[in-house]
């Protein structure tokens, strides 16, 4: 993995979690979209494409257990974003659910909850 200054790319991406799960309990939206990108750019730039499909839809899924559903969404959209750039959409991929635990979807978020 590359370093970026003293610190690996794991470090990177460890220290970037922990902000995340931060501005979850804060409600940072802004910050959280902000450190979405950086650990995207992150494991692009380290060829960890599986990661980003992987580790971006956690992110996803992290938020939406702590209902912030808003945040979800817009994590979603970043995700979608970059997921291209890495990979063709193969048709096994998982659908991601955060429309759904908006009830955009015909299901309620406790039914989301419970698969």
């Amino acid at each position: 993995m590359r370093r970026s200054g003293n610190a690996t790319a794991g470090e990177q991406l460890k220290r970037i979690n922990m902000l995340a799960e931060i501005d979850l309990m804060l409600g940072e939206k802004e910050d959280l979209a902000g450190r979405f990108s950086e650990y995207l750019s992150i494991l692009r730039s380290n060829d960890l494409n599986n990661m980003v499909l992987v580790g971006g839809l956690s992110r996803i899924d992290i938020a939406m257990r702590w209902n912030q559903f808003d945040a979800a969404d817009r994590l979603l959209q970043q995700w979608l974003e970059a997921v291209p750039s890495v990979q063709d959409r193969p048709q096994s991929w998982p659908s991601p659910r955060c429309r759904c635990a908006r009830g955009s979807c015909g299901l309620s978020p406790d039914s989301w909850r419970r698969h």
